[in-house]
């Protein structure tokens, strides 16, 4: 998916620079300390890779939406624009809310091209 976005990302902005950064590994922690370390214009986060804080899989499926909605909100801290992708919940109205959390998009996975393309040209510009 890293290379995918990469060609789209230099379809909507030709000759831009993109720079992937990967956290170490995938707990909330470790993700929120490398944007900490960073300056980039735009945070792409697949949410439903993220391990959120106090990792229990007893009790992931419950609360993975509000995870996901709660690192949004702490990553618009950072004032970049991101796009969230998700594969679940499938809650009608989930884009919305992470939208409303500091998402300046949201997508569930898989997504159209048209639709990510969309997402990049909202959040880069013409």
């Amino acid at each position: 998916m890293r290379d995918y976005l990469a060609e789209l990302i230099h379809t909507v902005r030709p000759g831009c620079a993109v720079a992937t950064v990967i956290p170490l590994g995938i707990r909330e922690e470790e993700l929120l300390q490398t944007a900490s370390e960073q300056r980039f214009d735009l945070a792409i986060l697949v949410l439903n890779n993220v391990d959120f804080s106090p990792y229990d899989p007893a009790t992931r499926a419950a609360t993975l939406a509000s995870d996901g909605v709660a690192l949004v909100s702490t990553m618009r801290n950072f004032g970049m624009p991101m796009i969230a992708l998700y594969g679940w919940p499938h809650i009608a109205r989930y884009a919305a809310t992470l939208i409303r959390a500091g998402a300046s998009s949201a997508l569930q996975l898989p997504f159209a091209r048209k639709e990510i393309k969309q997402a990049l040209l909202h959040c880069l510009g013409d």
